[in-house]
């Protein structure tokens, strides 16, 4: 977006030739907005004039007259006789010379959009009003996406006023007074859909008029093109006040102007000559027989203002930013008018707009008859009010503020501001936002901080690290988590995957795997993703697929969740590990024993259950255990199935599966310390041959029975030889300790001589 420094004080007490620009533009970009360039604007005033056409003959020459005596230029099939025309000298060196004049175009005025110019209305006065000189400044339009108050000049000039400490004019000093009919907030007013807020309109009758020099000269440097004086003043009034506006040609209206959606397959001839159909999305201005312009967007040609339009009727309205937004995506147009009304305009400017458009046709001195009152329809926006605490400014800025200097900024920026002192001199300041900064920037008590902190200078503000000690906080369960993720990548040296909620139906086909009882989701994003897992093992397997062809043993794990259907749909978090060896079979007792570091964090005695039928088709039967504590069960560990494996991948592996959820009920057990038994502990080891049939663990429950002196028993070793057909060898290791006192040698030999007895018992052979 381009402005004019020159424009921009003409809503300020005061010249701009007196101010320090590039000082300005420093503080703009450091509290205000991002000026991307500044571009200063001197035209030759030997050199750009204005000249008369005298004579005209077709498709050879036209002689035009100006100040410099009367001159051929090219022929040029828009003028007439009579009209004026901006001309360019391109020999200042010799401006008598036959080819040293030409027609003047928008760039030689400062623009950097190359268009042609219109015929101009000239007098006395607009010649002397002749702006040579200016500034132009322009503006990154992503740092005002918040600030719809700042898509024109006047909103600039609010700003510029406050950091310069100069009086903004009063909007009523820029406008004219035209007497209204006011129906916002009654019957009338709903009409109008919700997508229009507020609706201002005003029919006058007046000649077609060319363009005004002092206006053209504006809008040409800041990229817009001047047309005629109706459509002039339309778009500086956008540009001026930051709200679009649109004239008609009266004529060409059918009935009554009114707001609404447009109908499903609708026609529309937009001013650039592009036809659309409309949508019932769209909103729409229209008369009583069909759609007349999109609104906030681009007006109809057929209703177009031309060089005959003697009615016009204004209008001026306030509409919803996302329907605007919408059709512009819609049908491609995105224009200065719809840039703005995307940025929730304040509905209070309608009005204005119009008033501000009277008010520049009497600065051209033209004549014009008003036939009717200015006719506003809408809601009654509410008011905005914030009250701040002046200790919450200074705490969260971190510096100390005069309360002065909060009051006459926030009101240099047009907020009402009240101070009050409480009985403990704490400082208050109920503030009401304008309409203008109401709509998407001003809500709460931290914008006006910003407001503060930007006017005061965040550069002046020192740079500190805040002084809070941080320490985080876990949860229990994210803990435990934690420690189990710790135990199983620092502890058994495993990799962590983190793999996606769905299971790849793909290699679920290419393992012969059917899941049952699952969950679909109703959108899926591709037919490979769509049902949720019931199980992490099939993930593990299919990563150990694709890494088997570079590695010989892989270890993996995944802790997250699944998705179980039990007459419901219940989520649930699950931790499942593989061990795989593409060469040796896994051992399952070794397995077992590196799990236990994991199976730790419940500090609870496993019962490991062996398992003859396995549900899931990736265990081998005889080879697989339930995992339970007491009787609840906890999970599923064993052999990977060689019928279901090799169909995967060639090698061996040990598959667990355990519920987190169960992990962490357990972990939350509250440990007291106990203090240390000041008598020697007895060690003894119990070497023996018993049946295949017996396991370790019951072993170990049956020795640990005997006698509460027993402290502890865990398996040492076992081996197994095929002559011993269906026994092994187990050895035992059996901690003795009374706290009581200390255990003399007979008491050790009588509860060794209980332990062996009982083995035998069991069917072991002592060796």
């Amino acid at each position: 977006m381009k402005l004019s420094l020159a424009w921009i004080f003409d809503h300020l007490d005061a010249d701009w030739r007196s101010i320090d620009v590039p000082a300005l533009v420093k503080k703009l970009n450091e509290t205000t907005a991002e000026i991307e360039a500044v571009h200063r604007i001197e035209l030759p005033s030997d050199a750009l004039l204005v000249a008369q056409v005298v004579d005209s003959v077709a498709e050879k020459q036209t002689t035009v007259s100006m100040a410099a005596g009367q001159r051929m230029l090219p022929y040029r099939a828009d003028v007439q006789v009579g009209d004026y025309f901006f001309v360019q000298c391109t020999d200042t060196a010799a401006p008598s010379q036959v080819n040293a004049w030409r027609w003047a175009t928008s760039i030689d005025l400062g623009a950097t959009k190359d268009f042609v110019l219109p015929n101009v209305h000239t007098d006395s006065d607009s010649v002397s009003a002749f702006e040579y000189n200016d500034y132009v400044l322009e503006v990154d339009n992503k740092s005002l996406t918040h600030r719809p108050d700042l898509w024109g000049h006047r909103g600039f000039a609010r700003e510029i006023g406050a950091i310069l400490n100069i009086p903004l004019k009063s909007l009523d000093r820029m406008c004219v007074d035209v007497a209204k009919n006011d129906f916002r907030g009654i019957a009338a007013s709903k009409k109008l859909p919700t997508q229009c807020t507020q609706l201002a309109t005003l029919s006058i009758d007046v000649a077609g008029q060319k363009s005004s020099i002092p206006m053209a000269l504006r809008l040409a440097r800041i990229d817009a093109r001047p047309i005629n004086l109706i459509v002039d003043c339309t778009n500086y009034v956008m540009f001026d006040l930051g709200h679009p506006m649109h004239a008609f040609d009266q004529e060409k209206i059918n009935g009554t102007l009114a707001v609404r959606m447009a109908h499903p397959a609708e026609k529309l001839r937009l001013l650039d000559g592009q036809l659309i159909e409309l949508t019932s999305h769209d909103l729409v201005i229209a008369d009583d027989s069909k759609a007349i312009s999109l609104a906030g967007i681009m007006g109809g040609y057929d209703t177009g203002i031309t060089e005959k339009t003697t009615q016009v009727l204004l209008e001026a309205a306030c509409f919803d930013p996302a329907t605007i937004r919408r059709s512009c995506v819609r049908y491609k147009k995105r224009t200065d008018a719809s840039a703005r009304f995307e940025k929730s305009l304040d509905p209070l400017m309608p009005t204005y707009a119009i008033e501000r458009f009277m008010a520049l046709l009497k600065a051209e001195a033209v004549s014009y008859t008003q036939n009717s009152s200015l006719e506003v329809y809408g809601i009654v926006p509410s008011t905005v009010q914030i009250a701040v605490h002046h200790q919450f400014i200074e705490k969260q800025l971190g510096v100390a503020i005069c309360p002065e200097f909060v009051c006459t900024r926030l009101r240099a920026l047009g907020f009402d501001v009240h101070q009050q002192t409480h009985a403990n001199n704490a400082i208050e300041y109920a503030i009401t936002v304008p309409s203008f900064r109401a709509t998407k920037d001003i809500s709460i008590a931290v914008d006006i901080v910003e407001e503060v902190g930007r006017c005061y200078g965040f550069d002046n503000i020192a740079g500190t690290l805040p002084k809070i000690v941080t320490t985080p906080h876990l949860h229990r369960a994210m803990h435990t988590t934690r420690k189990i993720k710790q135990l199983l990548a620092y502890g058994m040296q495993m990799r962590e995957l983190q793999s996606y909620a769905f299971f790849d139906e793909q290699f679920l086909r290419e393992c012969h795997f059917e899941p049952t009882d699952t969950v679909a989701v109703q959108q899926p994003v591709s037919e490979n993703w769509r049902r949720l897992v019931t199980s992490l093992v099939p993930n593990l397997i299919k990563a150990v697929v694709a890494n088997s062809v570079h590695h010989d043993a892989l270890r993996f794990f995944e802790l997250n969740r699944i998705w179980d259907y039990e007459h419901m749909v219940v989520e649930k978090q699950s931790l499942a590990g593989i061990f795989f060896d593409k060469k040796k079979p896994v051992d399952f007792y070794a397995s077992k024993l590196l799990m236990q570091s994991v199976l730790s964090v419940v500090d609870k005695p496993v019962r490991w259950e062996q398992q003859m039928s396995p549900a899931a088709p990736w265990y081998a039967p005889y080879q697989t255990a339930e995992l339970y504590v007491g009787e609840l069960k906890i999970g599923l560990a064993g052999v990977a199935n060689h019928s279901f494996w090799q169909q995967c991948a060639l090698g061996h592996a040990f598959i667990f599966e355990l519920s987190v959820d169960a992990l962490l009920a357990l972990s939350n057990t509250i440990k007291q310390a106990k203090p240390l038994c000041p008598y020697p502990f007895v060690v003894r080891d119990v070497s023996m041959l018993v049946p295949i049939s017996v396991t370790a663990d019951q072993l170990i429950d049956l020795v640990t029975g005997i006698d509460k002196t027993i402290r502890h028993v865990e398996l040492v070793d076992f081996y197994q030889q095929e002559e011993w057909k269906d026994q092994r060898s187990i050895t035992l290791r059996v901690t003795m300790q009374d706290e009581h006192a200390t255990m003399s040698a007979n008491q050790i030999d009588q509860l060794h001589t209980v332990i062996t007895t009982l083995l035998i018992n069991r069917g072991a052979t002592i060796r």
